[in-house]
């Protein structure tokens, strides 16, 4: 299986025991996923761009494919994008930055769902006291009802020591969110160019010297994080499928997104979602809470139910 690297660093109380590195299995199938759903929470997108917005987000999470390729050290960046023009590899950094932030956050810190704060606030699933703009830029829920803030961020070169300092200062500013104190506040900063692809998760203290505080509706982010999701597979006419133990999923082929050029992946991988998510986005903590990924689909379906089902292909294994 292709392997990241995850650093674990400041952690402290029950997280304690995070602190240190270790390889994580990564997959192309699973950075795919990451990079379809992380910052897709934008109903009002949808509705106005319908089937365009998800087309453009299917070829900028297929566009990062290009750029990686698995070697026996893992999964890293691959040789043609050693020296690119920074104007071809500063979005795919970005993206990259924040679905490698989505993988680790769910698998090192059980937070299932993790949503861009600006479209959640944009939705009106969340508000901010008046305070400076420079503060984590994800928002995360895990299966404890526990709220995590994140500053992501993804280096395609070595980066200096201020990057994390200042992506620690970005996460620590918010000190409150529905009137708790965050789980955790991250800085998780991906180094592309490194093998394998190596990710930091730095949990800093909070600086009091200017903090913000967050109040979250659960409903409507919940709503507003598959709202997205459901409005793009609806554009296609969707079928559903069920898995070995008996879960449906509504899903779409790729193919009908990207025509032809999904067969570079397989003709037959399919993007989708839980149906009881479909039919009930709101209610996501109840139906998720006690569900267990199958272990032959781990790589296909995330956390938060979402999913990329299909055979493989040679595209898993370059």
């Amino acid at each position: 299986m292709s392997r990241i690297v995850v650093t674990c660093q400041g952690y402290a109380g029950a997280w304690t025991p995070l602190n240190g590195s270790g390889r994580l299995g990564c997959t192309k199938r699973s950075v795919l996923l990451a990079s379809l759903v992380v910052g897709a929470q934008s109903g009002r997108e949808w509705r106005e761009w319908g089937w365009r917005r998800l087309g453009k987000r299917a070829f900028d999470a297929m566009g990062t494919l290009f750029m990686l390729q698995n070697s026996t050290d893992g999964l890293q960046l691959h040789n043609s994008y050693k020296d690119p023009d920074s104007s071809e590899i500063g979005m795919s950094s970005q993206l990259l930055g924040m679905a490698f932030a989505k993988v680790a956050a769910s698998r090192v810190l059980s937070i299932r769902w993790l949503a861009q704060v600006d479209k959640m606030k944009a939705q009106g699933a969340l508000t901010t006291t008046a305070g400076s703009n420079q503060r984590g830029d994800l928002v995360g829920h895990d299966d404890a009802s526990k709220w995590h803030v994140i500053e992501a961020k993804g280096r395609s070169d070595p980066y200096a020591i201020s990057v994390v300092a200042h992506a620690k200062t970005q996460a620590s500013k918010v000190t409150s969110v529905e009137g708790q104190v965050p789980e955790t506040t991250s800085a998780c900063i991906t180094s592309l160019h490194a093998k394998p692809i190596s990710v930091l998760l730095d949990d800093p203290a909070a600086d009091d010297k200017e903090d913000e505080a967050w109040e979250v509706d659960r409903e409507r982010f919940f709503e507003v994080y598959y709202e997205g999701i459901i409005r793009a597979l609806n554009e296609f006419k969707p079928r559903v499928i069920r898995t070995p133990r008996g879960v449906d999923f509504r899903v779409i082929k790729l193919r009908r997104i990207l025509g032809r050029f999904a067969d570079y992946i397989h003709p037959n991988l399919e993007f989708g979602l839980m149906e009881a998510l479909y039919q009930s986005p709101q209610n996501a903590f109840e139906i998720l809470n006690d569900y267990r990924v199958e272990r032959d689909l781990k790589e296909s379906i995330a956390g938060d139910g979402t999913a990329l089902i299909g055979s493989s292909s040679r595209w898993e294994g370059e």
